[in-house]
């Protein structure tokens, strides 16, 4: 199941603001979440 990933606004302002390896790992993380929710993940 696919799962979509939302990032608030601020998020991306601060996203923007870190060195741009970082962000990388940061957004790879979260495009692996989006397939099976492993890892360390809040539920809503």
């Amino acid at each position: 199941m696919n799962y979509q990933i939302e990032f608030k606004a601020l998020a991306i302002k601060d996203m923007d603001g870190l060195p741009r390896e970082m962000a990388r790992r940061i957004l790879d993380k979260a495009g692996a979440l989006r397939n099976s929710l492993s890892g360390d993940v809040k539920k809503r």
